[in-house]
């Protein structure tokens, strides 16, 4: 049966004007109801609107006040630009195609305009609200939404969205997952910022009616009082936080946890199972990017099981193999070509084998970084791993590895040289020797951020 969301931004307000539940919860006992939500979008919306600024970037740490802002710059029509980061060489880096900043932090670099959004709690406790405004959008696709993404090469690189984009991606999400939500309470543990977080913890609750829960949770025990607080919750995760729970600590604790959706890194079957243990049932892992939207989703049963791709999505293979996507969440016509390898399975379904552009020459010999990782994954030493080329005298390649408990105690009892001569002689079954790495850095945690992802500056300090 087809599931309706709301068509443009003045429905969802007053589908939010429907409600009993409150639209924002805390850990700590707040709610933030429709009365106050409207009364501070309905301000910042005027204010907006009256300003001759165009483009409007938005960099929040607080849920409800990027709800407020986002809300506020699209009723106005003006141009919304969304953030990954607050850092001032990033902010001097696209300042010339931005007019304002919108953001909730206190201490801001003075390189772009800043505005402060205003707080919510004024708004608390009134009972009744102002209409909305009637400057309102049509239709969503009037206007865009913009990102920013490090791309491949580590620059700051823009991609636009349609509304229109954004709201056929998160109908697809309902129609495919809108019983395993049901009474869920959406809990998230990545950033709002980034498109992945803004469809799963803003736009779907949002447009559905459930209520999000204000804390961003980046630490098991914060997921524990989530649980103890609200009887089903709906967890928006990565893979990074999913590997750090312990079973034998949490137990039972845990199955209030009814969905687990997580993005930004593939999991591996042993950890898969092991979330499956915990909180009993399989993550949905969800594969796409800020360019393409959602490409395809899976649930690990086995080995080898497949990427579904989502039935809006186009997909083909090219020449070289690599997995090229046409769809509905683009906001242009075409193709767009992946780095991703894949090798089809069925006519939906396809596997995943790693990243085209992660294979470098050592010496003149290819070597697929992604082969070296998973390689060394399989050894009983190693819990996570990453690959990296150096070319400085001469070309060689980098592996910094956290340890399992195994490898911890071979380390500690044989020490480092002894520890690289077992994963080097692992290695040689495998490649040739001119491609072995040469130097092996041991860590505690591989430098995750709030998405999932490889922080690359941290990585190159600790092979420099």
């Amino acid at each position: 049966m087809k599931v309706e969301l709301p068509k443009d931004i003045s429905e969802v307000l007053s589908s939010i004007c429907q409600r009993s539940e409150p639209v924002f919860v805390s850990l700590y006992g707040e709610e933030i109801r429709w009365q106050a939500l409207l009364h501070a979008i309905n301000h910042l919306q005027q204010e907006i609107y009256q300003s001759s600024a165009q483009r409007y970037a938005i960099y929040c740490e607080d849920i409800v006040l990027f709800t407020i802002a986002l809300l506020a710059v699209t009723l106005a029509k003006k141009e919304a630009v969304l953030l990954p980061n607050g850092q001032p060489a990033f902010l001097a880096s696209i300042a010339h195609d931005i007019d304002i900043l919108l953001t909730d932090k206190d201490k801001v670099p003075s390189i772009i305009p800043v505005k402060k959004i205003p707080s919510i709690t004024p708004y608390a406790t009134l009972d009744i609200i102002t209409p909305v405004a009637e400057i309102v959008t049509a239709e969503y696709s009037n206007l865009n939404v913009h990102f920013y993404t490090s791309g491949s090469t580590g620059q700051p690189k823009q991609i636009t969205k349609e509304w229109v984009n954004l709201i056929d991606e998160v109908s697809a999400l309902h129609q495919r997952w809108s019983r395993q939500i049901n009474d869920g309470y959406f809990i998230g543990s990545v950033s709002f910022q980034h498109i992945y977080g803004l469809l799963f913890r803003v736009l779907w609750p949002l447009l559905c009616g459930r209520p999000i829960i204000r804390e961003t949770v980046n630490y098991p025990e914060n997921v524990l009082a989530a649980v103890e607080k609200f009887s089903s919750l709906v967890w928006v995760s990565s893979p990074a936080l999913l590997k750090r729970f312990d079973l034998d600590r949490y137990d039972s604790k845990l199955h209030g946890v009814k969905t687990i959706f997580s993005s930004g890194g593939v999991l591996s079957l042993t950890s898969a199972r092991h979330i499956q243990q915990c909180f009993g049932s399989l993550p949905i892992e969800i594969y796409g990017s800020t360019e393409t939207g959602g490409i395809a989703y899976r649930q690990q049963v086995c080995k080898d099981t497949p990427w579904q791709s989502f039935p809006t999505v186009n997909w083909q293979m090219t020449k070289e193999g690599r997995l090229s996507i046409n769809s509905l969440y683009m906001s242009y016509e075409g193709w767009f070509d992946t780095d991703d390898q894949i090798y089809p399975v069925t006519e939906n379904t396809f596997h995943l084998l790693g990243r085209l552009d992660r294979i470098v020459k050592i010496e003149e010999k290819r070597v697929s970084l992604v082969d070296v990782e998973i390689c060394l994954e399989k050894h009983s030493f190693i819990e996570d791993v990453v690959a990296l080329a150096v070319d400085d005298y001469r070309q060689y390649l980098v592996c910094i590895v956290v340890l399992t408990a195994l490898g911890e105690a071979f380390l500690k009892e044989q020490g480092k040289f002894a520890l690289n001569q077992v994963f080097r002689k692992f290695l040689e079954g495998y490649f040739e020797a001119i491609v072995l790495p040469k130097k092996w850095q041991y860590v505690e945690e591989l430098p995750l951020n709030s998405e999932g992802k490889l922080v690359q500056a941290e990585l190159k300090k600790w092979i420099q």
